[in-house]
């Protein structure tokens, strides 16, 4: 199976690479067209949007994959009746802002935004489902991809000095929006939904394995944004925006363990008999690689850092080099976060994840009013590692070093 997973992988890799690299050289643009306070709401916003996205997605994508092989459901009913539980959920969010007295162009915008985002990742489970990565990664380029093209293209229309925020939503929803047509035509043209559309009521079980996937996302993605928010706290939007520059360095070294992650669910799902051990090679595979990376980054960073985006953000350079010491501890919990959810023991989860956030927070309250973005970092090293380390203690084996050999032996035995 190892193969298998390595050759899906790469492929899903490649994709994400390069959806990166449109990631990046958006937030490259972005960060020498726009002033610093600008460009760090903007990416302030795009990381509350990511973060509600998952809250309010209720994990239904992940629920899909987990339970799309049972009979009692076909794929297009399950898909049609998440669908429109988000629906249902529109006009809430909506009555909330006007209750909050929020009912602002941006606010509405971010709304609509992670509307979209969530039916869009839904639709996407389908493929995760039928492990069609090259379709799945395909999608995942495309997105950033024209989004990139737009904003490359905008100064034909309307001069920088013009852009605000407001209009970077506009061009994020209406990208997303088009991009969801397609894949909704595709699904269909390519008989991937033979069946007409029901809806039908949810079971227990689906919706409670949702919601304590939900729950785990939330947690991640709190670990991984709440320094952001306490930096905007106690410091300013510049702030933000150097520590975002950083935060999204460290992020490509997430691929690898994410494409992983991605590709052996859905067969850990169908293969519960799966040990750790693959997880305990792919952990090899990849600490190999976040180790280049942070060797690389220390002799090459600073000069690349005030290449791409600026002598403004070359202090990005530490807390981007924190960060990544920290980065492989993120990967093994990614990897067995994936696994044990698949066997859908969420208390192995939840443990590492609680604690993680906890040190996290209490960290960021103590370093970032003194160390500023650095601290952050800091921060967020430690908690990474905690929760990284923590989630091994609860595999059978208990083998820390295994995650982070180089060379991971093939001979073990299987957790079962």
């Amino acid at each position: 199976m190892i193969n298998v997973v390595l050759k899906s992988s790469s492929w899903l890799l490649a994709f994400r690479i390069l959806g990166a690299v449109a990631a990046f050289g958006m937030t490259i643009l972005l960060a020498n067209n726009l002033q610093v306070d600008s460009f760090g709401k903007y990416g302030a916003f795009i990381n509350y949007a990511n973060y509600l996205s998952l809250i309010f997605g209720v994990g239904l994508p992940l629920a899909y994959i987990y339970s799309s092989d049972n009979k009692n459901y076909t794929n297009i009913n399950l898909i049609l009746s998440s669908v429109i539980i988000y629906i249902l959920m529109l006009p809430l969010a909506y009555g909330v802002l006007v209750l909050l007295k929020k009912d602002n162009m941006l606010g509405g915008f971010l709304v609509f935004f992670v509307f979209l985002q969530m039916i869009f990742n839904l639709l996407l489970a389908v493929h995760n489902k039928k492990e069609h990565f090259v379709i799945y990664g395909f999608y995942n380029l495309i997105l950033p991809c024209a989004v990139l093209i737009v904003f490359m293209t905008m100064p034909l229309f309307l001069e920088w000095q013009y852009v605000t925020v407001e209009i970077l939503f506009i061009v994020h929803i209406a990208v997303i929006f088009i991009l969801t047509i397609v894949v909704v035509a595709e699904l269909r043209l390519c008989r991937h939904w033979v069946f007409k559309g029901e809806v039908v009521l949810l079971g227990r079980e689906y919706l409670s394995y949702g919601i304590k996937a939900v729950t785990s996302n939330i947690m991640a993605a709190g670990l991984y944004t709440i320094d952001i928010a306490f930096l905007g706290y106690f410091k300013n939007n510049s702030d933000v925006g150097v520590y975002i520059v950083a935060g999204t360095i460290v992020k490509l070294a997430w691929l690898v363990s994410d494409s992983m992650g991605m590709v052996i669910f859905p067969k850990i799902v169908k293969d519960k008999n799966s040990s750790t051990l693959m997880v305990r090679l792919l952990s090899s595979y990849s600490f190999v690689l976040n180790l280049a990376g942070v060797v690389l980054f220390f002799l090459f960073g600073e000069m690349t850092i005030s290449f791409v985006f600026g002598e403004e953000y070359r202090e990005a350079y530490l807390p981007a080099l924190l960060l990544l010491v920290g980065s492989h501890g993120i990967t093994i919990y990614k990897l067995l976060g994936r696994y044990f959810a698949a066997h859908n023991n969420w208390r192995a989860i939840y443990m590492p994840l609680s604690i993680a956030l906890a040190v996290n927070v209490v960290l960021n309250v103590i370093l970032i009013p003194k160390y500023s973005y650095c601290g952050a970092a800091a921060a967020s090293l430690i908690a990474y590692w905690v929760c990284g380390l923590g989630v091994v203690l609860f595999t059978a084996e208990r083998d820390f070093l295994g995650y982070v050999k180089c060379f991971s032996s093939l001979e073990g035995k299987s957790d079962g």
